[in-house]
């Protein structure tokens, strides 16, 4: 990390999951001076840089991120102390030149029930052709640096299974960053919290900034829903649909043996899980009853084994009686064949 600067906060958030409102609502403390996506954005080729190649081969190019924060940092009005930027790209594209090239950095890792973000991707026709924006915006779940291993290739997942697969590795990511940057203070804080202002208050503490008179009414208020891109899309998408298809993604994951985020926000998933948990039981009996089935080949088996030993033994008696007659036999013989010899 080079220099001192002022408190940096960023985002970890998979997009549609409520940045802008959070962007919003930080903006509206005493001391911060909040983004919801600054320029340089770190789009378009600096996500193809990061889907095509480890962060390594493009550091230089990326650091240009970090030129632009500090010049805004350099300009900051008088009375603010923290930058904020709730730009979903941080985890994918400029999170390492940031942890790097700057000290008091601090990051919010924002959730939202992932039900209802993918419904939100699929009624914004993401991971599609009707959409050609997304392609700038959201990495590949087959990214070389992605955390987390996907289901299938890109060309074989639909736009819904794609959404998904690219949802569960922004989960992993942000595991991931946490594990390679123990020194960086994570604040956990789900949208749906943020929209009681007690919680806010809280939220606020825990951020070490002062709210103002316009905190409390930026609170619950709706940002960034895009209804006429949706209606241009026409997309509309059923809440149950959502659920059915996170829970088939994740049995398929791991009946794969893929190990998937565990942190993820599922609320709306109460059925899934618990036809999640059915389907753990339905494969641990069926375990237990294959063991058992075996257990019991074994005893039939041992049981078989020791029949035949038995029958060994019995035929080894047998051989050894026929022996012994047999060597009677034969001196029986030789004992009427010396008495012919004799009256000869």
């Amino acid at each position: 990390m080079l220099g001192t600067t002022p408190r940096l906060l960023f985002c970890i958030s998979s997009g549609r999951s409520g940045t802008n409102y959070l962007a919003d609502l930080l903006g509206a403390a005493e001391e911060v001076l909040a983004f919801h996506e600054a320029e340089p954005t770190m789009t378009g080729k600096f996500l193809r840089m990061i889907n095509e190649a480890p962060y390594a081969d493009s550091v230089n190019e990326r650091r240009i991120k970090v030129e632009a924060i500090r010049k805004i940092i350099d300009e900051m009005p008088e009375g603010k102390s923290v930058y904020c930027e709730t730009n979903h790209m941080f985890i994918k594209t400029f999170f390492d030149v940031v942890v790097e090239n700057f000290d008091n950095v601090e990051v919010i890792v924002l959730r939202r029930d992932l039900s209802l973000v993918l419904a939100s991707f699929l009624q914004m026709c993401y991971f599609s052709e009707v959409n050609d924006v997304w392609p700038d915006w959201f990495s590949s779940p087959n990214a070389v640096t992605a955390a987390v291993k996907p289901i299938g290739p890109d060309a074989a997942l639909d736009r819904c299974d794609r959404s998904i697969a690219y949802l569960m590795d922004i989960e992993a990511r942000a595991l991931r960053f946490q594990r390679d940057y123990p020194e960086v203070t994570i604040h956990n804080v789900r949208v749906e919290e943020l929209n009681d202002y007690d919680n806010v208050l809280r939220f606020f503490q825990d951020l070490r900034i002062t709210p103002s008179p316009a905190t409390k009414e930026i609170v619950g208020t709706v940002t960034n829903v895009r209804p006429n891109r949706k209606k241009r899309f026409n997309s509309p998408v059923d809440l149950e649909y959502c659920v059915e298809r996170l829970s088939k993604y994740i049995e398929k994951a791991w009946s794969m043996g893929i190990q998937l985020p565990s942190s993820v926000a599922l609320d709306h998933a109460v059925g899934w899980r618990r036809k999640a948990s059915d389907q753990r039981e339905k494969v641990i009996e069926k375990q237990r009853k294959t063991i058992s089935e075996q257990c019991e080949n074994i005893d039939k088996l041992q049981s078989k084994i020791g029949d035949q030993q038995t029958q060994i033994s019995e035929l080894q008696g047998e051989l050894s009686g026929m022996k012994t007659i047999v060597g009677s036999s034969r001196w029986l013989i030789g004992h009427i064949l010396r008495k012919l010899h004799l009256r000869k």
